[in-house]
């Protein structure tokens, strides 16, 4: 049962979901952390970046990672897209050619690495990949930063669901 509290702590002008059922065990907080909001703001940022900044030779290897996991997901292979998908999310900071940029991501990548195996929707999340992958040889920073905006989004949402047990 989702309910929703407006109470005074809140400081975002967001408003604090609680996810109340047996399989939780108590109440989920699905309000973004301070580590999320981060990843969220340094990821748009590496998209947008990488869109202007990364060579061909990187976007063919980011296509080439995203076909991989394709066929991974097609025969079942979940520790080959497991690692796929880290792949994939590690080449988009590295294409953003900032170094200040990915020395900022490195102390939150072992939490980020945890969250990308914490997937049971890869077709969703494998989907918002290929769009990025447009996007960014396409060159177009703003539909990169949107599709990263969304794709951290849905990430964070798939991984409260499969923590407050809503995996049917």
């Amino acid at each position: 049962m989702l309910t929703e509290d407006r109470g005074p702590r809140q400081r975002s002008g967001g408003h604090r979901r609680r996810a109340s059922d047996e399989s939780t065990g108590g109440v989920v907080d699905y309000r973004p952390t301070r580590c999320e909001r981060v990843a969220r703001s340094l990821d748009v940022q590496c998209a947008r970046l990488a869109s202007m900044r990364a060579s061909d030779d990187e976007l063919e290897e980011l296509a080439a990672i995203a076909d991989e996991a394709d066929a991974a997901y097609a025969r079942g292979d979940t520790a080959a897209l497991a690692d796929l998908n880290q792949s994939f999310h590690d080449a988009v900071p590295r294409m953003a050619h900032n170094p200040i940029l990915a020395s900022t991501l490195e102390p939150l990548e072992g939490r980020l690495h945890w969250l990308l195996r914490q997937n049971r929707s890869p077709e969703v999340l494998l989907a918002e990949h290929r769009e990025l992958v447009r996007a960014l040889s396409d060159r177009d920073a703003d539909a990169a930063a949107e599709v990263a905006r969304r794709h951290v989004d849905t990430s964070r949402t798939l991984c409260h669901e499969i923590m407050a047990g809503d995996d049917d």
